[in-house]
C-alpha cells in the first residue's frame, strides 16, 4: 500500500486563512492581528485529523523575487502589497512552523510551486503518492496517478481532490498540455501576458488539435481570421509566457523524503 506525502503550500495557505476572516478578523488582547496564524495552524490540524498523512512538510516562498523576474521582470508586478495585518504575522507564521517540527522547504531564487514539483517528482520515484495542498492551477501540469492537488475546504463541505479527470472536466485538457494551455491564456493573477484575445476553450481547442504550443505555431496555416493573427503576432509572448508558467521540477531538496515521515509534532 502506497504512502502519502503531503506538502503544505505556505502562502497561499496563509493568505486563504486570512481572508477568511477579513469580516470577522482575530485578534489577541492586545490587538495583535491572528487570522492567518489561526487559519494555517487549524488548516494542519484537520489534514493531520481527516487524512491518512504518513509524510509532512511545507513549502514555502524566499523572498518576493525569483529567476522569473529575471526573465520577465513585470512579473507578478500587478500585485498590491501584502495587507498590514498579514504581514504582521509572518514572523508568527515562522515561528509556528519552526516549533511544529515539520520539515521546511525553501530556496532563494525559486517559488514554493517549483519546490512542490521537484518534491512530487522525487517522491514519486521512491513509490509514494504525493497531495499538493493548493487552490494553485499552476500545480495541475503535474497532476498524475500518483501526484495529486488537495484543496481543503470549509468545514462541513467534502475536501477537493484533484486528479486527471478533474482537469480534462476544468479546461478541456489534460495536465500534459495545462502549461500551454496556461501559456496561451495567460494569468493576469501573475502578470503573465499570454496571447490577446485567447481564452481557456480556444486555447484547449487549439492544443486538442495541435497537441502543443510548438504544433500550433509549425500549423498557423491552419487558422484563420482573427484568431490567426492574434496567434502568428504574438508568439514571442506565447513563448515567454511558456517559460515563466513552466514549473522548475529539478531542485536540490533541502530533505530527504525520508526526512519527511511525519512522527508527531
Amino acid at each position: 500500500m502506497s504512502k502519502d506525502l503531503y506538502i503544505i503550500d505556505s502562502f497561499a495557505v496563509a493568505f486563504r486563512s486570512f481572508y477568511a476572516f477579513i469580516n470577522n478578523p482575530l485578534t489577541t488582547a492586545d490587538g495583535t492581528p491572528t487570522s492567518a496564524v489561526f487559519g494555517y495552524a487549524n488548516t494542519i490540524f484537520r489534514l493531520l485529523l481527516e487524512r491518512n498523512v504518513d509524510y509532512l512538510t511545507i513549502a514555502k516562498d524566499m523572498g518576493r523575487e525569483n529567476f522569473r523576474h529575471a526573465i520577465y521582470p513585470e512579473y507578478k508586478a500587478n500585485r498590491d502589497e501584502m495587507p498590514p495585518e498579514l504581514k504582521k504575522q509572518l514572523p508568527i507564521l515562522d515561528e509556528f512552523m519552526e516549533i511544529s517540527g515539520i520539515p521546511i522547504h525553501g530556496q532563494f531564487g525559486y517559488e514554493a510551486d517549483d519546490i512542490m514539483a521537484s518534491l512530487c517528482l522525487e517522491a514519486e520515484k521512491q513509490g509514494l503518492t504525493s497531495f499538493m495542498v493548493t487552490k494553485d492551477k499552476d500545480m495541475m501540469q503535474i497532476v498524475n496517478e500518483n501526484i495529486f492537488m488537495f484543496q481543503m475546504e470549509k468545514a462541513g463541505v467534502p475536501h477537493t481532490v484533484v486528479d486527471r479527470d478533474y482537469v480534462v472536466n476544468k479546461f478541456g485538457v489534460g495536465p500534459e498540455h495545462i502549461r500551454d494551455l496556461l501559456a496561451l491564456m495567460g494569468d493576469a493573477a501573475d502578470n503573465i501576458p499570454g496571447v490577446p484575445k485567447v481564452g481557456p476553450k480556444t486555447a484547449a481547442k487549439l492544443l486538442l488539435a495541435n497537441g502543443s504550443l510548438e504544433g500550433i505555431y509549425q500549423n498557423t496555416d491552419s487558422l484563420k481570421g482573427k484568431l490567426k493573427e492574434n496567434i502568428v503576432n504574438n508568439k514571442d509572448k506565447a513563448l515567454l509566457s511558456q517559460e515563466l508558467v513552466s514549473l522548475k521540477d529539478d531542485l536540490d531538496l533541502e530533505h530527504s523524503i525520508e526526512d519527511l515521515k511525519f512522527k508527531g509534532f
